[in-house]
């Protein structure tokens, strides 16, 4: 008995120790999940438009703070929106196949990468730098290097 638990710690050692087979040190992809602002107003993308996937074209252009994010036509207020965003030019692909260029604002930099797993979550209304607007709020996925 005294070796069956002997041998089980040190197969547990072992296993805290030792990286799992196929790795090869390779580094891990962690799933990342980002907040899109798309302007209302940007021509060929209509509200609640179903999204294929976002190719951004690089480094950030800018930065944009949005405060007072309200749900379109309600008092509803969307806390969780509020913050500083980067402003980057990115390649809209639809679910149609229709590709639409424009800048987006994102809540984190993400640099030239494909945002996938694009989830609308609502109109809205808000307070920029650049006064009152509307944009179109969505969330995507990118894989970011651990």
């Amino acid at each position: 008995m005294r070796w069956v638990i002997g041998s089980a710690s040190v197969l547990a050692a072992l296993a805290l120790v030792l990286p799992a087979g196929g790795q090869n040190g390779q580094k891990k992809l962690s799933p990342v999940r980002v907040v899109i602002l798309i302007d209302a107003k940007t021509k060929g993308l209509a509200a609640e438009a179903p999204i294929k996937q976002i190719e951004t074209n690089g480094t950030a252009v800018g930065k944009r703070a949005v405060n007072e994010v309200r749900k379109k036509g309600t008092r509803e207020e969307m806390k969780r929106l509020e913050g500083i965003y980067v402003t980057q030019g990115a390649k809209i692909t639809l679910m149609d196949g229709t590709a639409v260029n424009c800048n987006l604002l994102l809540s984190e930099d993400v640099g030239k990468t494909t945002l996938r797993d694009v989830k609308y979550v609502a109109a809205v209304d808000a307070v920029s730098d650049r006064g009152m607007g509307a944009w179109y709020s969505y969330t995507a996925e990118f894989a970011r290097q651990k």
